[in-house]
């Protein structure tokens, strides 16, 4: 707040650096904590123990959001980087090269807001059959 950054909360920020690039407006990484928060509140106030369909749940929901981050930038590194360098053993120097002149150009929203509705729809599988464990 006192650098006055972000502008706002869609300003650009690099989220992680591994093991690619993970870039996204400021209030998506915001978003997934709270969610991630709500859920181990959940778990710990109802002491639940997930089921195995409920992780696999919470991972594919995850992966789907991961691959928000990761989009644009995977994007850009197939538009820049020829399949015939893949190959080639100077790639890390041509990789460094591209990496550095990456500048995000947009947000995969739908991805990203798919990831968070399958989360949420996989909290509301975990509440539902904890409240119904409780009062039967």
């Amino acid at each position: 707040i006192i650098l006055g950054w972000p502008e706002s909360l869609l300003t650009w920020d690099i989220l992680f650096l591994l093991p690619v690039t993970w870039t996204g407006p400021v209030i998506t990484p915001i978003v997934v904590s709270t969610l991630m928060i709500i859920l181990s509140i959940i778990i710990n106030y109802f002491n639940i123990k997930l089921k195995r369909q409920e992780w696999l749940m919470l991972i594919v929901g995850a992966t789907i959001i991961f691959t928000s981050f990761i989009w644009d930038y995977c994007k850009f590194l197939v538009k820049n980087i020829d399949h015939t360098e893949l190959q080639n053993k100077a790639l890390s120097d041509k990789l460094i090269a591209v990496s550095l002149s990456y500048i995000p150009v947009q947000f995969p929203w739908l991805l990203f807001v798919l990831g968070i509705l399958f989360l949420l729809f996989t909290f509301y599988i975990i509440y539902k059959r904890t409240i119904n464990v409780i009062h039967s």
